[in-house]
């Protein structure tokens, strides 16, 4: 067949309109069992385990994808029921018998064998080679590719090495390993015994990172292998379970016995997808093209957003050109991509512009987008500066149209912590050596519209401020000494010897409102939260005349759309009247209590308000003439805490008009 695009080949190929019927869509088989015509006289298939026509046409289209620019691509692809049983078959082709067409592990009947893997894989990779595989006699070694150079790659390649394992970028740290030093070591080495390098192409897919694909006819392609969670960008709905392993058409005719084993393994190992759901990944792969072009141009202006925000520590994303590794990704690009970002006006080689390029530049358009890099995947990783594990999970939860979830590569935006999730099963001191810490988060960036994760990102860096604003006061006794305290001081100096501190003095005021809506209350609490009291009572008189408006971030659904919200970075705000009504009540009372501790009323803040959302309660109202108007509804409890900024109380010795009165005293007695 001729020569035909990427997004071409994914939508036709495997797709054929049926010669039967003339349907455009493949259809779905879902037969466990087809007749033979005599004895194994099959008609292509016989069991659903061995082989499915569905599964059949996924498998040809990901070969096209994967390994050449034509229909009738000479590589072979193998997909299973999920990346991590495809990590598996690799595994268990090491150490299969070389009769079966295995590697033979390392006496060539099964026993051992070696695979040399980077040193941050992806923590399921890492779980099932080292708590799975190495108790069988699997050896694995693994490696900092970018530390240890040409020598120290070299050094780690054993005789018994069968296979090299690479992601690019790596799980969650997004480094970009050496692939084209180490294809160069390893290629070097005779066909017939050298490893087999494997990369893990799931970040990227096949539209941004084609590893099979020689961008120079005269020399080989990079990998003899690509391996992808069929789950992440390929499905791009998060509704599929799937992996894949895909060879190199040079791979397939040197080691023909490679295609034999893993299909040997596909079927022994039963961890072959569901027709229905290669049905739904023939469908999702037709827009992969379109989905990772959004993805990756959200996920570069993020990056850059990221980057200058005061709240955010390292920022890491390939495609951004401030990163580490932005170097290195530079000629991975596949041509699938650049074809594309061409048309969208980037060029190639991409040079940074100067000053004076971007001087005019509209911030946010896509001339200024150019400028940031290339969108490349739609993952960032980020470091929340100097914060704990509970307040990254305070960020995380504050979110509203990202969501705190695992997995990646979907339509919609997911976070998630890799220290408690995706990579808790690796040990406290492997996690801080990768640079995975507590504050550390994964971002996988979907489609939504810009503006609006940026809103959302800001909502959660808003909440991390309250959160430190709300915190309950206390000392720091972490530093207190007792011992350090001399004998001839008072006991109520003590506090000399912690860090200077004093409860702020405060006053609150509580109350219980049935009537209201809990989203309406929770949004006016929001935005008065850390307000000063005056300035506070002057907003909600401007909301009640409407001359004002109460921003709604966290719920943003629904009717409320006003002009007067853009001031906030919102687009939907709302005139809550009665819950206004009863925050200022509310505040009165606050104030009142605040004004019996002689507490200056003009130094107030609004230092926390709390609302809760009770079970649902039945009550009734009694009416004239006897009607009962019956409702129900969830009750609002409300606390507001008002207090004044601490100041620090000074020791009395240490004030020289003290000091002048007790010398005085003393002179006085002594007279």
């Amino acid at each position: 067949m001729s020569y035909h695009q990427f997004a071409t080949r994914a939508i036709h190929v495997g797709s054929e309109p049926d010669p039967s019927t003339g349907a455009v869509v493949p259809c779905l088989s879902v037969a466990t069992t087809f007749k033979q015509d005599g004895i194994n006289k099959t008609r292509g298939f016989d069991y659903s385990r061995s082989g499915n026509p569905t599964r059949s046409a996924l498998e040809r289209v990901l070969t096209s994808l994967e390994t050449a620019p034509l229909s009738d691509a000479q590589g072979e692809s193998f997909v299973f029921s999920s990346g991590s049983a495809a990590t598996a078959a690799m595994a268990h082709w090491v150490t299969l018998a070389k009769k079966e067409g295995g590697a033979g592990g390392a006496d060539g009947n099964g026993g051992g064998g070696h695979v040399l893997a980077v040193n941050d894989v992806y923590g399921g990779t890492a779980r099932y080679f080292s708590r799975v595989a190495r108790p069988t006699g699997l050896d694995i070694t693994y490696l900092n590719m970018i530390e240890a150079g040409e020598e120290g790659i070299r050094a780690a390649i054993r005789p018994d090495t069968r296979l090299v394992w690479m992601e690019i970028p790596t799980n969650p740290t997004l480094l970009v390993h050496p692939l084209q030093l180490v294809s160069s070591i390893v290629k070097g080495l005779p066909d017939e015994s050298r490893p087999l390098i494997v990369v893990d192409t799931t970040f990227l897919s096949s539209f941004n990172f084609t590893p099979l694909v020689s961008a120079d006819p005269d020399f080989p392609p990079l990998a003899d292998i690509a391996y992808s969670s069929l789950s992440k960008y390929s499905s791009g709905h998060s509704d599929i379970i799937m992996g894949s392993v895909t060879l190199s058409p040079q791979t397939a005719r040197f080691r023909p016995e490679l295609i034999q084993a893993v299909r040997f393994l596909q079927n022994s190992m039963g961890a072959c997808p569901s027709p229905h759901d290669c049905h739904l990944m023939i469908r999702s792969l037709k827009t992969l093209s379109t989905r990772m072009i959004k993805h990756g141009v959200n996920a570069l202006r993020i990056a850059a957003f990221l980057d200058n925000h005061p709240q955010v520590g390292e920022v890491c994303y390939p495609g951004y050109k401030e990163d580490r590794s932005f170097s290195q990704i530079r000629p991975l690009v596949s041509e699938n991509l650049k074809r594309e970002l061409e048309f969208l006006g980037w060029k190639f080689p991409w040079a940074a512009p100067s000053a004076e390029e971007t001087k005019n530049l509209k911030e946010n358009s896509l001339a200024h987008v150019r400028t940031l890099g290339i969108p490349f995947g739609g993952v960032v990783t980020f470091t929340l500066k100097d914060s704990t594990l509970e307040q990254t999970e305070k960020f995380c939860t504050s979110l509203n149209i990202i969501s705190l979830a695992e997995s990646l590569g979907g339509v919609e935006s997911l976070i998630e912590v890799p220290s408690g999730m995706t990579h808790a099963s690796l040990s406290k001191e492997t996690r801080e050596k990768l640079g995975i810490t507590d504050n550390f988060l994964r971002f996988s960036v979907g489609i939504e519209d810009y503006e609006d994760l940026i809103e959302d990102l800001e909502s959660g860096f808003a909440a991390i401020k309250q959160y430190l604003h709300s915190a309950p006061y206390s000392t720091p006794f972490d530093n207190w000494k007792p011992m350090e305290i001399m004998e001839d001081e008072r006991v109520r100096y003590a506090s000399a010897h912690i860090a200077a501190s004093n409860p702020e003095k405060f006053a609150k005021a509580r109350g219980e409102y049935l009537r209201t809506h809990f989203k309406n209350m929770r949004e006016v609490a929001a935005a008065l939260s850390g307000m000063n009291l005056k300035k506070a009572y002057a907003y909600l008189a401007d909301v009640q005349d409407h001359k004002q408006v109460i921003p709604f971030r966290r719920f943003a659904g629904g009717i409320g759309r006003a002009s007067q919200a853009k001031q906030f970075k919102t687009t939907k705000g709302r005139w809550p009247e009665k819950s206004v009504k009863f925050i200022l009540r509310l505040l009165k009372n606050a104030e009142s209590n605040a004004d019996a501790k002689d507490l200056d009323v003009e130094e107030l803040i609004i230092k926390n308000i709390v609302v809760q959302q009770a079970p649902k309660t039945r009550r009734r109202t009694y009416r004239a003439h006897g009607r009962i108007n019956p409702y129900q509804g969830h009750p609002c409890h409300i606390e507001i805490i008002l207090s004044v900024p601490s100041s620090e109380v000074p020791r009395a010795k240490d004030l020289d008009t003290t000091s002048s009165k007790k010398a005085e005293t003393i002179a006085a007695i002594e007279a």
